[in-house]
């Protein structure tokens, strides 16, 4: 009984995060040069350039900017650049919207250890801060573009485990989720396995050949347990 409310608050969890991130794609991409207009002006609020660690070290350059208008909406906004004879071509831009409060405070590492470093992008936040909900961009060394994850404002908190080779989301809703993700063809993350902490419970869960989340084992969770406790445990 109790595994099963365990699983039902982390589906709940989960639930939210869908629908937040269907709400902050919902306009999807606009012109990066057309924000400017007679009627609405907007206000650069964050700003980040690098050219030495994205994508390909040294090859390629990223202009990140937080945009707010007079009206009070806000989103984020690329510019990707190749060197090519010594000069930066520009070769891709996006923009989409985000939340009012965060910042970008973007993660950039490599996600799918193909040898280039991606991006992931703050976009939101819930739980008062605790779930970090960031846009994952991975690098296309084919297009050499960036691609958008489709579904990876769905996981919060979102980083590479280099030792278990695949990506982690932490949740935290009324206990803590750990999620162990995978890239796949289709650019979307796919769960294969799960730990669900609640009331002093621990629940592992498999990804089994059906398709199905599978519970490997339960098991209690000894003495009042931080997020950081939490946290490292299921790493």
């Amino acid at each position: 009984m109790r595994k099963g409310k365990i699983q039902i608050f982390a589906i709940i969890g989960m639930c939210y995060f869908m629908l937040y991130s269907k709400m902050i794609t919902s306009k999807g991409n606009v012109r990066f040069n057309n924000l400017q207009s007679d009627t609405v002006k907007y206000e650069i609020e964050d700003e980040i350039v690098d050219s030495t660690t994205i994508a390909v070290k040294g090859m390629y350059k990223i202009i990140l900017k937080q945009i707010r208008s007079t009206g009070g909406s806000v989103v984020y906004a690329f510019q990707l650049f190749e060197k090519r004879n010594e000069a930066w071509l520009h070769i891709q831009e996006y923009k989409n919207i985000k939340d009012e409060i965060t910042r970008l405070d973007p993660r950039i590492e490599d996600f799918n250890e193909d040898g280039c470093n991606d991006i992931a992008i703050t976009t939101a936040y819930a739980a008062r801060g605790i779930n970090k909900i960031r846009t994952l961009f991975v690098f296309d060394k084919n297009q050499k573009q960036f691609l958008r994850i489709k579904n990876s404002e769905n996981y919060p908190n979102l980083h590479y485990n280099s030792e278990l080779h695949c990506i982690d989301a932490w949740l935290v809703y009324g206990g803590y989720s750990t999620v162990f993700l995978k890239l796949t063809a289709a650019d979307t993350l796919k769960e294969f396995a799960r730990v669900d902490t609640h009331e002093g419970l621990r629940t592992s869960y498999e990804l089994d050949k059906s398709g199905k989340m599978k519970a490997l084992k339960t098991e209690k969770v000894a003495g009042d347990h931080s997020l950081k406790d939490i946290l490292t445990t299921s790493q």
